[in-house]
């Protein structure tokens, strides 16, 4: 999973990257690693672990309900990570872009303005608390609601 990101997340990377200073990505299991200059040569770790727990609470939500066709099941469960797939790419551009925001320097001055960096900064937060929880709270609700729930009250206000 972390290779398929990382492969959507790179060239999204180098388009909002105006300055042009990502050089390679890649990663080695758990882990995604980018190269940028100006730097030491040392590369950023993202930990794709913290990244990727909302995948599995997601996947969770969906197969912890009661009275669902496995069909219906199936259906919800490929919808809700297509839904969430762009999410996690987005995720992981705004992380190494708010990184770059916040730690490259030529001189005293960053090469981002301060309101850039305050947007990516608080971009990344917001999705830090809200993707982890919040997020597949929402894509499991609103899906089961719309194909399981209001088609069972439908059915049951029409019999009545």
């Amino acid at each position: 999973m972390n290779s398929v990101v990382t492969f959507f997340a790179a060239p999204l990377i180098h388009i909002l990257d105006w300055h042009d200073v990502t050089g390679d990505i890649r990663t080695d299991g758990d882990k995604i690693y980018f190269f940028y200059s100006p730097s030491d040569g040392t590369p950023v770790v993202a930990d794709y672990r913290r990244i990727s727990y909302n995948f599995v609470f997601l996947v969770a939500l969906i197969l912890a309900v009661p009275d669902v066709r496995p069909k219906l099941r199936f259906k919800i469960l490929l919808i809700a990570l297509a839904i969430l797939f762009p999410l996690q790419v987005l995720r992981v551009a705004v992380f190494i872009l708010n990184h770059y925001s916040q730690h490259i320097r030529v001189g005293e001055e960053t090469l981002y303005p301060w309101l850039y960096r305050k947007f990516l900064f608080y971009s990344y937060r917001s999705q830090l608390l809200l993707d982890g929880y919040l997020t597949p709270i929402v894509i499991w609700g609103s899906l089961l609601f719309y194909y399981k729930w209001s088609r069972d009250y439908l059915k049951k206000f029409k019999q009545a």
